[in-house]
């Protein structure tokens, strides 16, 4: 199994023989947003509300965990559910606590389209950070102005290179604009085949020992997997701005210009 969007980090902390990542873990994510909110943003004080999916949770646990040892104020981690149309409780207690940041963690950009409408709508003043489900077209087309200014942290892509420009002419041509896990989706799928290619054979124990053997440029970014199966993702902040995602923030090297 290679998954392109399984972030938590016991998909493969876990040491099943066949467990392959392309995308990035949840503990690489979670550190990196409070550096983000720190360096980048200037914040002192977080409040944080997930819908208590694994993934959404999981993330926002890492980042109030990684706030608190950074020295951030985690003024309040609230939670809604899945599936929920009307989050003017919870953003109450959010504007309330006069954060610096609005963490928003939740499983899919549609609730994260909602809730940032009724957000603006409520005159949140709180800046808002959200993470790599929100990094999707639709996001941005159902929030329209209350996109604008919203952060979100995903994992870096490198578009200029002539791997990611042949798959985004392919993908493009038959499906329209790429979706938040699109990318590592397709190169979950290019990698299982060089894999398959190398070894002669689709036997997992004889795939497997061809998938650790890869080193290429793939779509997404460079591939090498590591002896656990990940293959490590390099997390930066981009802000919603003129309707589109504009990288705005590096770990490395600090504010984009």
């Amino acid at each position: 199994m290679i998954t392109p969007a399984s972030t938590h980090q016991d998909v493969t902390d876990r040491g099943l023989p066949y467990m392959f990542r392309m995308c990035g873990r949840d503990d690489d994510q979670a550190p990196a947003a409070v550096k983000f909110m720190m360096e980048g943003m200037k914040a002192k004080s977080i409040f944080i509300v997930d819908d208590k999916t694994t993934y959404s949770q999981g993330l926002a646990d890492g980042v109030r965990m990684n706030a608190k040892k950074m020295g951030m104020n985690v003024l309040g981690h609230d939670h809604v559910n899945q599936g929920d149309k009307d989050f003017s409780a919870v953003l109450t207690k959010v504007k309330r606590a006069k954060a610096d940041v609005f963490y928003m963690s939740l499983q899919n950009h549609a609730s994260g389209s909602l809730m940032a409408i009724q957000a603006k709508r409520m005159g949140l003043k709180a800046k808002i950070l959200s993470q790599d489900a929100m990094y999707h077209p639709n996001f941005i087309k159902v929030a329209k102005a209350a996109a604008e200014g919203v952060f979100v942290t995903y994992g870096y892509t490198d578009k200029s290179t002539p791997a990611f420009k042949a798959y985004e002419k392919r993908f493009t041509a038959n499906y329209g604009e790429i979706g938040a896990y699109g990318t590592y989706a397709y190169d979950a799928a290019i990698a299982y085949f060089k894999a398959v290619k190398m070894a002669g054979s689709t036997d997992p124990a004889k795939v497997k020992a061809a998938l650790l053997k890869l080193d290429y440029q793939g779509a997404s970014k460079h591939v090498k997997f590591k002896p656990s199966g990940d293959s490590g993702s390099s997390y930066v902040a981009f802000k919603i701005s003129g309707g589109e995602y504009k990288l705005y923030w590096t770990p490395e090297s600090g504010f984009v210009k």
